[in-house]
């Protein structure tokens, strides 16, 4: 059986999610209405998947991407510019939400408490 490192295990208190049926219902219980985005594969995975920011954009959801805190799918020919990351941050800004930077959200958060 494979194992969780500790540092990232489910607790018994929190919801383990699999699909954006699963996010937007525990969003709705929860009244949450704004989601940050971070992590790898910003072409694929958050922006594609059915929990990503395309999927949840049109469910009507206020969304931000940590654009220092991910890194999308790149290729021999676009590593060197990140472009396939950049193009895919630029659709997130443009089309779907907003993008911030990591201390943009630091700051903000601990400026509201």
């Amino acid at each position: 059986m494979i194992g969780m490192s500790p540092m990232i295990d489910v607790r018994d208190d929190e919801e383990l999610l699999e699909t954006g049926d699963q996010l937007h219902a525990l969003c709705e219980k929860r009244g949450i209405v704004h989601l940050i985005y971070a992590g790898f594969a910003t072409n694929w995975c958050i922006l594609g998947r059915n929990y990503g920011m395309r999927a949840m954009a049109a469910r009507g959801y206020n969304l931000i991407l940590l654009r220092d805190a991910t890194m999308g799918v790149e290729y021999p020919d676009t590593l060197d510019q990140c472009m396939a990351t950049e193009l895919a941050i630029r659709e997130a800004e443009t089309q779907l939400g907003f993008s911030a930077s990591n201390s943009d959200v630091l700051t903000a958060c601990e400026q509201n408490g």
